[in-house]
């Protein structure tokens, strides 16, 4: 992550664009990352990953073929679905959104931001992708799906990354209408948007 977002700096300034990037605002970002990771990895993630294999043994109700493009595909799709939920409760439940506010909090938007997590985040998270494990998604799978939307989401943030049907003319709105890129995620992170709609959140 840090290597990358250097990376994002260096393009930046070359297009004489460094007021993207602060470094104080950039640092505050990875502390966060830190106290997070700190708490996670060493309190919770162990216990988030213990109840999805508990699920996927003792409850699930169907058992797809483990090595099928399809079961692959469904995968994806599933994982995305239940990330899009945990997303939106960030914004409907005043409690996530306690938690999902520090993110937003950023007056900055570039690779930095999407280390700007509070570590309450987490244990409001493991069980939006249960259902998956109900579904018969096993435990590696569910596993190497959130590391891949883990990099989608941590590349969402870029603030180099043109708009896709610039890049792809004729192709690019296609696409964008389908999928999240980063200049969906530009207008996401618009605190004045985002201001509206934490006044009607919801317990």
């Amino acid at each position: 992550m840090l290597a990358l977002t250097l990376v994002e700096v260096l393009v930046l300034r070359a297009r004489k664009e460094g007021h993207k990037f602060r470094l104080h605002n950039a640092v505050i970002n990875y502390s966060l990352t830190v106290m997070r990771e700190a708490f996670t990895i060493f309190i919770f993630r162990g216990v988030e990953f213990s109840a999805y294999v508990w699920v996927y043994k003792s409850c699930r109700l169907v058992s797809p073929s483990w090595n099928s493009p399809t079961t692959y595909f469904l995968g994806l799709l599933g994982l995305d679905l239940c990330s899009y939920w945990w997303h939106r409760a960030g914004y409907e439940v005043s409690l996530m959104w306690a938690a999902h506010y520090v993110h937003h909090s950023s007056e900055d938007f570039n690779l930095s931001t999407a280390a700007r997590t509070s570590f309450t985040m987490r244990p409001l998270k493991w069980m939006y992708f249960l259902p998956l494990a109900l579904l018969g998604l096993r435990p590696s799978a569910y596993l190497m799906h959130s590391q891949l939307s883990f990099v989608w989401a941590y590349w969402n943030h870029s603030a180099t990354f043109p708009k896709t049907h610039k890049l792809l003319p004729g192709l690019g709105h296609i696409i964008e209408y389908v999928v999240a890129t980063p200049s969906h995620h530009r207008v996401h992170h618009d605190t004045t948007r985002l201001s509206a709609r934490a006044q009607s959140v919801v317990l």
